[in-house]
């Protein structure tokens, strides 16, 4: 028997639905004001570049962490399960905001990477596979774990990480099987202090 002409396509229907989420959940202490609010080289705050990065890849975003102000942002936000306690809560609590949303798994990125693309991150998509973490890796052997894909599937590692006494997403891949994504190192930068915002000025003068 012949095959159908749309035998072995991929159709939308059966494309993976990923969730796109910005964590934005940090204090900004050493930056001494609110990162998520910078300007952006963009001409958007550093949140609002984050939130348009991932809006061309996947069919909704969230921001993860904090709440906005719902007259100047459309993006529905998700509280952590127990804030101020790290990322890997924060991760969590959007798998689980994921799963209650139909979604197959999330993309996260911090607020904070200004030089973070979406073509980099349509390649960790690319590399993607079911149930697997993927991850940037910017020195080709470390995972950078909020540069990452997680599977709704993780839901209870995920849980596990969150509620442990380290609560170390890196320390929990080191201990399974993961896919990294080799990203450009120039990516990598985050801002963390005034003088890593004076830099990243100075070099787009």
């Amino acid at each position: 028997m012949m095959p159908s002409q749309d035998q072995g396509k991929i159709t939308a229907s059966s494309m993976p639905r990923i969730l796109g989420v910005v964590l934005a959940g940090g204090r900004s202490s050493r930056m001494g004001s609110d990162k998520a609010m910078l300007p952006h080289a963009s001409g958007l705050t550093f949140l609002n570049y984050a939130i348009e990065r991932l809006s061309s890849l996947v069919p909704k975003v969230v921001v993860s962490g904090r709440l906005l102000d719902p007259q100047t942002q459309t993006v529905e936000c998700i509280p952590d399960q127990t804030p101020g306690l790290g990322p890997g809560i924060a991760v969590w609590s959007a798998v689980l905001f994921a799963k209650q949303q139909g979604f197959d798994s999330i993309l996260v990125t911090p607020v904070d990477m200004p030089d973070l693309e979406s073509q980099h991150l349509q390649r960790l998509i690319d590399a993607s596979l079911p149930g697997v973490p993927t991850c940037a890796t910017f020195d080709g052997s470390l995972p950078h774990p909020l540069v990452a894909i997680y599977s709704v599937s993780l839901e209870h590692e995920l849980q596990c990480v969150a509620e442990s006494t380290r609560r170390s997403l890196r320390a929990w891949l080191a201990s399974r099987a993961h896919t990294l994504v080799q990203l450009p190192e120039s990516a990598k930068r985050d801002l963390n202090s005034p003088a890593d915002l004076t830099l990243l000025a100075d070099r787009h003068d």
